[in-house]
């Protein structure tokens, strides 16, 4: 199994700076302490195909980037335009080049399943994006048997959230979890709380169930508020490699 451990953007809260020693950009720090990151302003505007490249060329060769989605294709269009703004958006992540890992996709609880419109826009995007393609709707209707089949028909990878809004029936979700991500934004209080000890270690079990069918598996923390989110991360990290679980990378 490879591990990708990281935070939603690569922000360093200054309390915990010293966890990210040497010179250079956020970036350039962040990424010789974890190995990978979820880019979230991409979700609120468009970044040209020399930016992205330029954040490739700032990390070490394994790291990995989990790209939003413009909220242009599911809040405004809701779904409904798979055309030359989709191509145009996925060759400007292509700049990324081979540290490009995710295509995340959030839905808001308002969007419902309907079935022709998830097949023509999945369908796009399956023959267009060349990386795993994530999605996280927050509408129940999402994890019905007919939008479950979509998903798996166009090897659309289902998030693990927490909380989690439409949770999947348990005989659903391997098929939906060829490359698994969790993305964890904070419980009681979203993206205010931190998760305790206890909780970690029951992630960290998780990540290692035998019921696992995924080679690589994304874990990203979005409870980003007091720097939560990266004081989690660094604490994963850290238990996986004090366990020193043999079969798994932490690459």
């Amino acid at each position: 199994m490879n591990f990708f451990i990281g935070t939603a953007a690569w922000n360093i809260p200054s309390h915990l700076k010293s966890f990210f020693p040497g010179e250079g950009t956020h970036l350039e720090r962040y990424s010789r302490i974890f190995n990978a990151v979820e880019i979230n302003s991409s979700f609120y505007k468009d970044h040209k195909f020399q930016i992205y490249e330029k954040w490739a060329r700032s990390v070490p060769p394994s790291f990995k980037f989990s790209v939003k989605l413009s909220q242009y294709f599911t809040h405004d269009q809701r779904l409904k335009d798979s055309g030359e703004r989709l191509t145009d958006s996925l060759i400007s992540i292509s700049g990324l080049g081979r540290k490009w890992g995710a295509l995340l996709i959030q839905t808001p609880p308002s969007l419902d399943f309907k079935k022709n419109t998830a097949k023509k826009f999945f369908s796009a995007l399956n023959k267009k994006c060349p990386v795993p393609v994530i999605f996280e709707p927050r509408h129940k209707s999402w994890v019905s048997p007919q939008a479950i089949e979509i998903l798996k028909e166009f090897s659309v990878n289902k998030v693990l959230a927490d909380p989690e809004p439409c949770r999947a029936a348990l005989k659903d979700r391997p098929a939906l979890e060829k490359s698994r991500y969790f993305r964890l934004h904070g419980s009681p209080q979203l993206y205010r709380s931190v998760y305790s000890g206890e909780f970690l270690e029951k992630l960290y079990k998780r990540l290692l169930s035998p019921l696992s069918h995924s080679k690589n598996t994304w874990i990203v923390f979005d409870n980003s508020m007091f720097g939560h989110a990266t004081l989690n991360a660094l604490s994963l990290k850290k238990l996986l490699k004090e366990l020193k679980y043999e079969s798994a990378t932490l690459t």
